[in-house]
């Protein structure tokens, strides 16, 4: 989805400015003058300091023995102040960028035609609303797998396979008004080779349009479970799909239960932000 380009690019802006910043503040450190190179036909380097003072334009050998650390702060110079140059244009490039950049004007293409010409359209800018709206009508195909495990009906109608993946799908559910959820929906990936997973819940915001997975570890103190749990993130962070940034883990054990009210703060954390 387009919605949060707007602030990525903000954000983008903002490390480019620390680092323009931190840029600055090393140049005023630098040397004052540049560093030529001359390489001689027997392939032997030698540096020098090109500067001007008050009595004219000097270039002085650098030994490299003794004041080789000259040269690489002269180095360093030259690639400190094309760097910053980069980076002003960039930075300006950027603003230009999201001052005109509006995914609601593309989006109204669409939505200010009157109602009788959008029936006839398939828009291809949804706002973000409709769009998770079009993804939870979206039939797909469920897993299969140990469907005898199957054995808890939410409140959305899904079956699930634990009391408390049912307390999740069904708190999931009451959010519907901020977020939808799919159980054990299909997700394809190909690292380290091509393979088919599936997360025990995918949840889309209505606000932000991101797609999040959830996790649910039951039997954290059960070995065989808990290796295989592993692997499934392992699989997942091969994949770039990093827990904590795409992935909400809930877990628990036979002692220590769910704790439900901890699910919601995560939610906010990596969805609506």
């Amino acid at each position: 989805m387009y919605t949060n380009i707007n602030n990525n690019v903000k954000s983008l802006i903002s490390t480019l400015q620390q680092k323009q910043a931190l840029v600055k503040r090393m140049m005023l450190k630098s040397p004052s003058g540049t560093l030529n190179i001359c390489t001689r036909a027997s392939g032997e380097t030698n540096y020098y300091h090109r500067y001007k003072d008050s009595t004219g334009s000097h270039l002085d050998y650098i030994p490299k023995k003794t004041n080789i650390n000259l040269a690489k702060e002269l180095a360093n110079a030259t690639y400190l102040r094309n760097l910053s140059i980069i980076l002003s244009n960039q930075i300006d490039s950027l603003i230009k960028f999201n001052n005109s950049f509006s995914i609601k004007e593309l989006e109204d293409a669409y939505y200010n035609l009157p109602l009788e010409r959008q029936n006839l359209i398939s828009p291809l800018f949804l706002s973000t609303d409709d769009f998770a709206k079009a993804w939870n009508d979206e039939p797909y195909e469920k897993n299969t797998k140990f469907a005898e495990g199957l054995l808890y009906t939410s409140d959305k109608g899904d079956l699930v396979r634990s009391k408390s993946e049912l307390i999740i799908a069904n708190y999931l559910h009451s959010n519907k008004n901020k977020i939808f959820y799919r159980y054990e929906c299909p997700l394809q990936l190909e690292n380290p080779h091509p393979i088919t997973i599936y997360p025990d819940f995918t949840i889309i915001s209505r606000k932000t349009g991101r797609i999040v997975y959830l996790e649910h570890c039951g039997m954290l103190d059960n070995e065989q479970y808990a290796n295989g749990f592993v692997n499934k993130m392992n699989t997942y962070i091969s994949n770039d799909i990093i827990p904590g940034r795409d992935v909400i883990l809930t877990a628990e054990t036979s002692t220590q239960p769910l704790v439900i009210q901890t699910l919601w703060a995560q939610i906010q954390n990596i969805i609506e932000c």
